[in-house]
């Protein structure tokens, strides 16, 4: 049974209303095969649950963004523009924020393929607002929080981040795995079961340590910083992040990985994740 943990002091009580349904965001569910994540927005850019064959095993998952030197927040935070794909009893969702200040937009897609190992591509594009005409030259930050409760029990995880982006976290024959491109800037493990002020957290670069405590609740973040239409760098119009996350059960024996072996496991992962990425954005 899954115990209550301490909430996470999230800083600012938008933010917390936003990340958890309060107010006008509700509770949406995609779902492929035996895999089923449940987010807590109109367009689901975090993670309540992700259930294999029944059983949830996350905590939570949360994007943040922070704009030049201010405050970090939670990606719904900004102005939400609408639901651009997918629906309940889809296997993906997209939804789309816009900055206040009408810089640039922020789009979010979460989808799901069953099997084992079932599989979740988080990609999140950052893309310069057409009608801002002048250079942005704006430095921005994507913060990611996760915190798996693998087999829905917090507790007896193990936790390995390799290179600063490869995670492997295990409890007994369970396997959860996690990269992204690009590369993080910076990453931090973290104690699950201790409430984290998460803007404190991200008000600037994580410590690329791992303070998780061994056998206990893991939890980790990361971050990844570009600059938005940089007048030196072309194409910075844009930047796209792919985070894919794959969960493997029944694992006979569990092993962590040399960081060789895991990236190469996680190049077949990518290269089902860039392929998922394009027929989403396609639909």
């Amino acid at each position: 049974m899954r115990r209550v943990k301490a909430s996470l002091a999230l800083g600012v009580g938008a933010a917390f209303a936003a990340a958890f349904g309060v107010g006008t965001n509700h509770a949406s569910a995609i779902s492929e095969g035996n895999s089923t994540i449940e987010t807590t927005l109109p367009a689901g850019s975090a993670f309540s649950t992700w259930r294999i064959d029944g059983v949830d095993h996350v905590f939570t998952t949360q994007y943040w963004i922070r704009v030049g030197d201010g405050p970090a927040d939670l990606i719904q935070s900004l102005d939400f523009a609408g639901q651009l794909g997918g629906d309940d009893m889809d296997d993906f969702v997209t939804g789309r924020w816009n900055d206040p200040d009408g810089r640039f937009m922020v789009d979010v897609n979460i989808s799901t393929v069953g099997g084992n190992p079932a599989v979740a591509l988080v990609n999140i594009d950052v893309l310069k607002n057409p009608q801002a005409t002048q250079i942005l030259d704006l430095p921005i930050s994507i913060y990611e929080y996760t915190d798996m409760d693998l087999n829905a029990d917090a507790p007896d995880d193990s936790l390995s981040i390799t290179g600063g982006n490869d995670v492997v976290q295990t409890d007994g024959g369970t396997v959860y795995e996690q990269n992204s491109v690009p590369q993080p800037a910076s990453w931090q493990g973290l104690d699950g079961s201790a409430p984290t002020d998460l803007g404190a957290l991200f008000s600037g670069a994580l410590s690329n340590s791992n303070a998780a405590p061994v056998g206990g609740d893991q939890a980790f973040a990361f971050q990844w910083s570009f600059v938005l239409d940089s007048p030196t760098v072309p194409g910075s119009e844009q930047f796209q992040l792919s985070i894919t996350k794959s969960i493997r059960t029944g694992v006979a024996e569990v092993v962590i990985p040399e960081p060789a072996t895991t990236a190469l496991g996680m190049l077949g992962m990518s290269a089902l994740a860039s392929y998922l990425g394009r027929r989403r954005r396609q639909a």
